[in-house]
């Protein structure tokens, strides 16, 4: 039996919806980029045969 792992909704750039700022991350871009560290540590435990990376990724800047 496959193992797959299916990731979406990341929204990565979150944190630079409204800010030009590159190095600036606003409170809900930082929890995003932890929240996805997070999940990307668990699909590495797992040891899945393919990775999904679906729907969301990265949000488009203002």
């Amino acid at each position: 039996m496959s193992r797959i792992a299916i990731l979406s909704d990341a929204h990565l750039l979150i944190q630079a919806e409204r800010f030009r700022d590159e190095n600036y991350r606003s409170p809900r871009g930082e929890t995003s980029l932890k929240n996805f560290s997070n999940v990307t540590s668990q699909v590495v435990a797992e040891k899945p045969e393919a990775v999904i990376l679906a729907s969301d990724m990265f949000d488009e800047r203002e």
